[in-house]
């Protein structure tokens, strides 16, 4: 195994081939580089004690790591095994894949890369790939259909778009449909809006 590490001013502009390079290191430090960027915790307080868990190994896991706090002999402090995911509460908590397979799917979903390269380069099926992107959509439609704020401003040019967003329901068995989004784009200052319409009607829109 290779070692790999970043510098501040590269995790803006990482690449294919950084990852990849990534991919080729020990779990660790995989989980370290995950850790600087954000999308895995750096550290949980333990909801029994309130000390800091540690990251322990365990080679029978897939994700070879998971948090865990032990106190046996600590007059002061309840005895107590406390574990928890290495996933829980970030993004990969969602997904039975590998840490290396959604960081690499979710890096071409937002590069917007063909499907069979994607197909190609993870060896992945194209129903998984699908699903995943779905949620990738989904879970931005969230995000920013939450947000109410208003956008623009004197001299301001807002670009509007409108696109078809899959979405999964589940009735026994599992359908897609879409529904309309349009979104906004304050050129100037870069903020953004979704807002979802049952259809393209004029009473709607």
């Amino acid at each position: 195994m290779t070692h790999f590490s970043y510098k501040r001013d590269e995790t803006s502009s990482i690449n294919l081939q950084q990852l990849y390079r990534l991919f080729d290191t020990e779990k660790r430090n995989i989980i370290n580089v995950l850790q600087y960027l954000k999308l895995l915790s750096q550290s949980y307080r333990c909801p029994v004690c309130n000390q800091d868990m540690k990251l322990v190994e365990r080679t029978q896991l897939k994700d070879r790591y998971e948090w865990q706090c032990t106190k046996n002999n600590d007059r002061d402090i309840l005895e107590h095994h406390v574990v928890r995911s290495l996933r829980e509460g970030t993004w990969f908590s969602q997904s039975e894949l590998t840490l290396e397979q959604v960081t690499l799917l979710t890096y071409f979903w937002v590069k917007e890369l063909p499907l069979k390269f994607v197909l190609e380069e993870t060896r992945i099926s194209s129903g998984t790939v699908g699903d995943y992107f779905i949620y990738c959509r989904e879970f931005c439609d969230i995000i920013l259909t939450q947000k109410e704020n208003k956008i623009g401003g004197e001299k301001h040019i807002i670009e509007i778009e409108e696109s078809p967003f899959p979405k999964r329901e589940y009735h026994g068995d599992k359908r897609i449909y879409k529904k309309w989004v349009y979104g906004g784009v304050d050129r100037e200052t870069g903020e953004c809006f979704l807002h979802p319409v049952e259809n393209k009607s004029a009473a709607a829109l």
